[in-house]
């Protein structure tokens, strides 16, 4: 009687939701739907099927499956799950993948082949299968074959199954998982219940022909969620392929007054910038009491830069064009978000008469990303555009060279040197789905100060307050690697910005890992090509333990390549490592706004795959220095679980792979957590429109 009312209701289109065995579908079964791009969705269920390895009576029990799906790429639909009797019990971690095939005419049906329990230890739900799927207005019809060990049948052959949506909230499933029939419903939360694209969902298995599945009572509830901030993401768009027209040579301006900045000490040479088709360029130098009238309306974009926060703001003319050079340190989390607001500043506030821009940013003193173009084609840019104007040149890491003949004309908020800067954040290091738990941590607060000292120079320091544990890190198996109250670091680290787009960067002092303290000395030296998507790394350091005074070498080499379209950087890291192991370890980096998904395999005798997630932590913008010093907490937080593949066991293992001084390397600090490359900027320029529109 319900399916028949139902065929008089309006239609509704079925989504996919994860179901008991952590990947999309009905119920037991797959489906050829896949979680969205850019999208999270998670599961809590007490269907546990018992051990495959132990036949008894029933296989079916109550238990706890925590699962994890998250959508990388167009089609693609990776899960993690961990099952286990109990919290405190031991538990199995596995990866269940994906993939909706493309080349499917949308008219015809969906098809998807995944893999359930890929490459684990003890892969338990191992389970290859390829599903089809068709809707009809509000009827979603499965079918497909898949292959599995179990004792019982389940997903071992042919199965199929059917989805009655009538409303958007319930939906209603019948299926055949190749051993029993199932039955049972779904409800979910009305998209304007949230103000945010969130919804809560709650899968129920009402009846079985298994008669241990039908004597109790099995649910799920989940919770699905997007990835990032909710912004404009144009195509890649690389001025190269679209500018025809010839560089221009525009004249020099000889500074009016001595500048002490480093960049006053080059010569006056002629600045070569690419001009927009049709747009005018100056050929006649301005008169001397010219530059008197340019810094009296320079003057309140100044005051303007500064009032915001910003730090060694410098503002100065060449030509007709308008030139900015400042620090940033209140934008964290992402410091785009510093060079759209700058930028969008200067475009809106350039005294008539100027027709183009310059803008640099600077860390301690060291240039790291410069954006030019026009006025007039950034501010219709600002006011409708969804890609940045062909005319906008994106440089990474300027040189003295791209200042070259600025008369500065007005200087503010100079406070960066000397300037302690303490952030805070959590010091963590978690064991998921292990033989002795399925999640066990410990935790502490990390403080940490850089006192910036000259141009690339900084001390650092951190310690850290322990803050709980679980037992297994109190007294337990990994007792001798919980957090506690320390001293972590104290080091001296001094960058330096050479030709041919290199940052070099050294590094000494003394660090901590988990119960051992070392003396170090380290270099880190990276090379990018002209559009960022390109970049060498080597990082070479010696470590000598304080207590055996034994000491070893750190070589790590590593090639990353960013790919625009999906934003997506793959990277490639192999030599001897931190921990003394030798190998390799390949990783690809999913970007969605601020949140970083990551998919890492290791090799270094023990192989090891797992995944990755960097969230953010903090406001966009924090709170500009006050008082002399600069509190701030850290913008990101990482997590990561690992599982050991390849082997028929899957031993407790921290450490694979570790490059030495991630966290504060040249990545991290000077180049905005390895995107502050011009092929990314171009492919996220919404950010930059939107920093302006919001802090304007």
């Amino acid at each position: 009687m319900s399916l028949a009312a139902s065929l008089l209701l309006p239609a509704h289109a079925a989504d996919g939701n994860l179901n008991f065995q952590g990947v999309t579908g009905l119920l037991n079964i797959p489906s050829a739907a896949v979680v969205e791009e850019g999208r999270v969705e998670l599961l809590y269920s007490n269907l546990l099927e018992e051990d495959r390895r132990i036949v008894t009576d029933w296989h079916y029990r109550d238990g706890v499956s925590l699962n994890a799906a998250i959508g990388l790429l167009d089609g693609v639909e990776v899960v993690l799950r961990d099952v286990g009797t109990g919290f405190d019990d031991a538990s199995d971690m596995s990866v269940n993948l994906k993939w909706q095939l493309p080349w499917i005419p949308d008219d015809w049906f969906d098809l998807a082949l995944g893999m359930q329990d890929v490459g684990g230890a003890a892969s338990q739900y191992k389970a290859p299968y390829v599903a089809a799927t068709r809707q009809f207005r509000y009827l979603q019809f499965t079918g497909g074959l898949s292959a599995s060990d179990s004792p019982y049948g389940t997903l071992d052959g042919a199965f199929y199954g059917v989805e009655v949506t009538p409303y958007p909230w319930l939906s209603l499933l019948a299926e055949h998982d190749a051993a029993d029939a199932h039955y049972g419903l779904r409800l979910a939360t009305p998209e304007h219940w949230f103000s945010a694209p969130v919804q809560v969902s709650f899968t129920g298995l009402v009846s079985s022909s298994n008669r241990a599945l039908d004597s109790d009572r099995f649910w799920g509830v989940s919770l699905s969620f997007p990835l990032g901030i909710n912004q404009p993401r144009p195509r890649p768009h690389l001025p190269a392929d679209s500018v025809q027209s010839e560089p221009v040579v525009i004249p020099v301006l000889p500074p009016v007054a001595p500048d002490v900045s480093p960049a006053s000490a080059q010569p006056d040479v002629a600045e070569v910038v690419p001009k927009a088709p049709g747009e005018a360029v100056a050929t006649a130098s301005p008169e001397p009491e010219a530059s008197v009238v340019a810094a009296e309306m320079l003057l309140p974009l100044r005051d303007r830069l500064v009032s915001h926060g910003f730090e060694n703001v410098r503002v100065g003319a060449r030509e007709r064009e308008v030139v900015v050079v400042f620090e940033n340190a209140i934008f964290n989390a992402n410091s785009l978000d510093a060079v759209g607001l700058v930028a969008g500043e200067v475009v809106h506030r350039a005294p008539d008469g100027f027709q183009a821009y310059t803008v640099v940013m600077q860390r301690n003193g060291i240039g790291v990303l410069g954006i030019a173009g026009g006025i007039a084609s950034y501010r219709a840019f600002l006011a409708r555009g969804e890609r940045l104007p062909v005319d906008v040149v994106v440089q990474q890491s300027p040189g003295a060279r791209a200042l070259a003949g600025v008369q500065w004309l007005a200087t503010g908020g100079e406070r960066t040197r000397f300037v302690p800067r303490v952030t805070l954040g959590p010091d963590s290091e978690t064991v998921v789905g292990s033989e002795v738990g399925m999640f066990d941590y410990t935790l502490a607060l990390n403080t940490e100060l850089e006192f910036p000292l000259a141009r690339g120079l900084s001390f650092y320091a951190s310690h850290n307050t322990a803050v709980a544990n679980s037992d297994d890190f109190d007294d337990g198996w990994y007792a001798d690697r919980a957090r506690e109250t320390e001293w972590r670091e104290a080091y001296l680290s001094q960058t330096f910005a050479l030709s041919y787009n290199v940052t070099t960067m050294f590094q000494a002092g003394k660090t901590s890992y988990a119960i051992d303290e070392y003396r170090f000395g380290q270099n880190e030296t990276v090379l990018h090509g002209e559009d960022g998507r390109y970049r060498l790394g080597l990082v070479m350091g010696r470590y000598v333990d304080e207590d055996t005074e034994r000491d070893w070498s750190v070589m790590v080499g590593s090639l990353r390549y960013y790919w625009a379209g999906p934003d997506v950087s793959f990277r490639l890291d192999a030599g001897e490592f931190l921990n003394r192991d030798s190998g390799y370890k390949i990783e690809s980096r999913h970007y969605f706004g601020d949140t970083q998904i990551a998919l890492i395999y290791r090799d270094t005798g023990t192989q090891m795959v797992g995944m990755g997630v960097s969230i953010p932590l903090t406001p966009r913008k924090d709170m500009a220095p006050v008082g002399g010093f600069q509190l701030k907490g850290r913008p990101n937080l990482n997590f990561e679980m690992n599982t050991v593949v390849g082997e028929d066991r899957n031993p407790i293992t921290f450490g694979v792979a570790e490059v030495p001084m991630m966290r504060n390397g040249i990545a991290a600090r000077y180049h905005n957590f390895d995107r502050l490359s011009p092929a990314h900027v171009y492919r996220n320029a919404g950010r930059l429109r939107d920093a302006y529109d919001k802090y304007q």
